[in-house]
């Protein structure tokens, strides 16, 4: 969901290779898989010696890499110019709510608040409004089952593919969230 949201904002459908700026969506929800899902190889910035060491004859060659850098990580020019820049930011994904309070909403799943803003027009929000969608139309019943309904086809996918302990570690994993999620809005299934 939010990976998805993710892929599609950024132009990484129309490019080889996608240098995606962090300003802190990672560390509060991984978008990573969405771009893993469609071939792209995900590869973490670290710093320039180490890239260009491991990854830079792969980037020339045009192989498909989504370089994820962290907003304050030095990029030297020529590297960043063989690849389609996004800054992948709160304000950048969802600019007509109010990103201060979206910050500090403790507990907003980014899944919930992708599928929600995606199904809904949203007006330009200050800090009340913002606040007001969140409860309105992101943390409901609704979302809720939207949300369900997605993380089930990925656990489909999953388990198809799953080969190895890790693979059904992420079933369970996601299987947990879905049963987690249906018992906390009351879905039946």
């Amino acid at each position: 969901m939010l990976g998805e949201y993710v892929f599609n904002e950024s132009s990484a459908m129309y490019c080889t290779s996608v240098l995606l700026v962090d300003h802190g969506v990672e560390s509060r929800a991984e978008y990573s898989y969405a771009f893993e899902r469609r071939g792209f190889t995900v590869v973490r910035w670290e710093d320039d010696l180490t890239f260009r060491i491991d990854w830079e004859d792969a980037l020339k060659a045009g192989k498909k890499l989504a370089v994820i850098a962290l907003d304050d990580a030095y990029v030297p020019y020529d590297l960043a110019q063989l690849m389609q820049r996004y800054d992948v930011s709160l304000g950048g994904l969802f600019p007509k709510l109010d990103t201060s309070t979206l910050r500090a909403a403790e507990g907003l799943d980014f899944d919930f608040l992708a599928v929600a803003y995606e199904r809904d027009y949203v007006y330009t929000s200050d800090a009340k409004a913002t606040r007001a969608y969140l409860e309105t139309r992101v943390n409901v019943r609704e979302t809720a089952e939207r949300v369900c309904d997605e993380l089930e086809g990925e656990l489909v996918r999953l388990t198809s593919v799953a080969a190895s302990y890790r693979g059904w570690i992420a079933v369970a994993q996601l299987k947990a969230r879905i049963d987690v999620t249906r018992a906390r809005y009351g879905i039946e299934r």
